[in-house]
């Protein structure tokens, strides 16, 4: 209906940098640091987890609608907190780096895994290196923060709640909190609250290709 049409083409928020997800899955990109950001802000947490869930996903700058709202969060999900240990979060990278593995010098996809299995992290510095036809390995150092990230320390984890219920069933985690509004509210409410929305990628994280 007429209504329903205005309602989802309202602007609701501002964008001032355009944003692409095409690189999503090889560097740190704004597109996934504005989910981090939305997360980290609702929790609080020490690291973040998301992944992108369309490489073709296209964004210009200037007025948000609920419309793009949708494009941006297409999924139902709500949103998690978790304390996790050091060792466990490297372990989910380092399961969820198999999405990629190097043949020849070259980073190849693993059709098998789907790309929104692949996890980036936020509020970690870490690089992933792929060794030629051999496992990956992630080699975190420290939090954003500057503190050193510990294998055996306990940190808290923003996640989505089909992540989070996965990371739960793995691995020994305390749910500390779980949202009742989704993840597409809170990225209307970011909007509505911070526009214009200018997102900065830092290279928290990085991908190495080694001989």
């Amino acid at each position: 209906s007429e209504d329903i049409k205005q309602l989802v083409n309202t602007p609701i928020g501002e964008l001032e940098t355009a944003l692409s997800a095409e690189d999503s899955r090889i560097e740190d990109t704004p597109i996934i640091v504005l989910i981090h950001n939305i997360q980290l802000d609702k929790t609080n947490a020490d690291i973040s987890l998301a992944a992108s869930f369309k490489t073709h996903f296209q964004m210009p700058a200037g007025p948000v609608t609920r419309k793009s709202v949708f494009l941006v969060y297409p999924y139902e999900n709500t949103l998690f907190k978790l304390r996790m240990q050091g060792k466990d979060i490297v372990d989910h990278l380092n399961r969820c780096s198999a999405y990629y593995s190097v043949h020849d010098g070259n980073l190849t996809v693993n059709k098998e895994i789907p790309g929104y299995n692949f996890d980036m992290a936020e509020g970690l510095n870490y690089t992933i290196i792929y060794h030629n036809n051999s496992k990956p390995e992630i080699k975190a150092t420290s939090l954003t923060s500057g503190k050193k990230f510990k294998m055996d320390g306990l940190y808290t984890v923003a996640v989505n709640s089909y992540r989070a219920q996965q990371l739960m069933k793995t691995y020994d985690c305390t749910l500390l909190w779980k949202s009742q509004l989704s993840m597409r509210d809170f990225v209307e409410m970011y909007f509505q609250q911070n526009s214009p929305v200018k997102i900065m990628a830092n290279q928290n994280w990085r991908i190495q290709i080694q001989n």
